[in-house]
């Protein structure tokens, strides 16, 4: 039997690129409207060599869980914070208000949500013009259940609406339920170089959720059972080795 091996660290962004220029444009930034010298929005544009860092003061703020996608020639054509989508206008994208319904979200929503890798892009492999944004929430702690993630979401946009600055057209659809860890999603290309694994953690345990995105769709398969639990919810960064 073939078993996917996790790391764990941590990482300030979740995107995919691999290939195509999909993650040539990264946004991060906390207080980027206010034009104070302390604070603004980043940009660290791949497109140029060096990179060109420069400031872009919007009203998204960015605290630990961001995701952004470019289109195969580097462009940028939309990104979230984990409570709304913004278009490469930096808008929010049409019907992409309420990601991550909750008091969570409530509680985050002047400065972005808090959740390390908490959203990842993925492309439809039957449409270049669709795309799946998959995002977990959060749980506050209990006195006997730490903060966890008890929802995995899929949104999907579509860039042929809203004249090309695109349009979510289903938001919040759960794809996983339960006490999952919080945050730490990761995927890689399957072997066939045209799907994706999309990996899960199931929160103290050494139990991952597996799904694969294909030309159908979003498939759950069964799930993985890998060395010892990892027992510190919220800690480190997935990838595959």
């Amino acid at each position: 039997m073939k078993y996917i091996f996790i790391l764990l660290f941590w990482n300030l962004s979740s995107m995919i690129g691999h290939a195509q220029n999909r993650d040539y444009v990264w946004l991060f930034g906390y207080e980027s409207y206010n034009n104070h010298p302390d604070f603004g929005g980043t940009v660290i544009d791949y497109n140029s060599s060096p990179p060109d860092i420069h400031y872009l003061y919007n009203e998204m703020n960015f605290d630990a869980d961001n995701a952004s996608i470019c289109d195969e020639q580097g462009s940028l054509l939309f990104y979230t914070n984990g409570l709304y989508v913004g278009n490469k206008e930096h808008e929010p994208m049409e019907n992409g208000e309420g990601l991550n319904p909750g008091q969570f979200a409530i509680d985050m929503a002047g400065y972005g949500y808090i959740l390390e890798q908490g959203a990842i892009i993925i492309p439809n492999l039957l449409d270049s013009n669709k795309y799946y944004l998959i995002h977990e929430d959060v749980e506050y702690s209990t006195s006997t259940v730490p903060s966890h993630s008890p929802n995995l979401y899929l949104t999907e946009i579509d860039m042929n609406l809203d004249g090309g600055l695109g349009g979510v057209t289903v938001k919040n659809q759960v794809l996983k339920s339960g006490k999952l860890n919080g945050g730490q999603l990761t995927c890689t290309r399957h072997a066939n170089g045209r799907d994706w694994w999309l990996i899960v953690h199931k929160m103290n345990s050494n139990i991952y959720y597996r799904f694969l995105v294909t030309p159908a769709g979003i498939i759950e398969l069964p799930q993985e059972t890998i060395d010892l639990p990892i027992m510190i919810p919220g800690v480190g960064q997935a990838v595959f080795s």
